[in-house]
């Protein structure tokens, strides 16, 4: 919906290059969101802002579930201690993004800046 609340936001973002559809014509409204996809998202943010993302590899226990395209984003975050994971060394890279765990992330990029 290119009329709610939230519509200017995510235009700034979208043209920002932070954030994409989910395909060419559907943007995902309303839809649930991976941890993986906001770590690529704050990842371009990152980016965006001039960081300069350690995208070293580090030992994460679910490392094999993670997208190829998040890969770089996911280590990036978890160098610069955006993310640090699950008392198992996992990530859960799949698992939908509870509001709590957003939070948590976004506080800590901000404070990178």
């Amino acid at each position: 919906a290119k009329s709610g609340w939230y519509a200017p936001y995510v235009s700034y973002a979208e043209r920002a290059g932070i954030i994409k559809g989910v395909s060419e014509t559907t943007f995902g409204v309303g839809m649930s969101i991976t941890r993986q996809d906001i770590m690529v998202m704050l990842y371009r943010a990152m980016l965006l802002k001039g960081f300069n993302a350690n995208t070293t590899s580090s030992y994460i226990a679910d490392a094999g579930e993670i997208a190829d395209y998040a890969l770089e984003a996911v280590n990036a975050l978890k160098n610069a201690g955006i993310v640090s994971g699950y008392e198992d060394g996992s990530i859960k890279p799949t698992n939908n993004a509870t509001r709590a765990e957003v939070a948590i992330m976004v506080d800590k990029f901000l404070k990178l800046f």
